[in-house]
């Protein structure tokens, strides 16, 4: 296992419509210095805005992932079988210019956004990725919800619902 961070190789260019907006979106994915994080960049009147493609940015999740910049710039939606794609292929830094406010859908899955990934090619970089280790138990409630996240050599999920 390799635990250096990856982007890709060339910027690539893809286009679709928009499954909530309807309207024709163009995507560029560019590569991206070694720990900028995947972040999501449109351009507005002539400025450049972003927003990282982080859970904190999420703004509402109705039949998409929408994230929207603190300032409330820019918001992008419909990014989560995009950034399944990204993840899937162990990215860890890439940017995601778009020139509207929603990923296209191409075929409703990751599996198009994953081919594209590949046309770019997966390439390593010289910094080592970073990892959340935990230390101490933790315990979050709410509601009726609740998680408990344990220190552990291994990764075990052990979920009820």
């Amino acid at each position: 296992m390799n635990n250096r961070q990856k982007t890709i190789a060339k910027q690539i260019t893809f286009e679709g419509i928009g499954l909530h907006s309807g309207v024709n979106c163009n995507v560029t994915l560019k590569p991206a210095r070694e720990n900028t994080g995947i972040i999501f960049s449109k351009y507005v009147n002539g400025q450049h805005y972003t927003i990282p493609g982080d859970f904190k940015y999420i703004t509402q999740s109705n039949l998409c992932t929408t994230i929207e910049s603190d300032d409330s710039k820019i918001k992008i939606f419909t990014i989560e079988h995009l950034l399944a794609a990204i993840k899937g292929n162990d990215i860890d830094n890439i940017e995601i210019l778009v020139d509207q406010q929603e990923i296209p859908a191409l075929d409703g899955s990751a599996l198009e956004f994953d081919k594209i990934i590949k046309k770019a090619k997966v390439v390593l970089q010289n910094e080592y990725k970073k990892y959340l280790s935990i230390k101490k138990h933790i315990s979050v409630k709410k509601n009726k919800s609740s998680i408990d996240i344990y220190p552990s050599d291994k990764l075990v999920i052990d979920c009820i619902i």
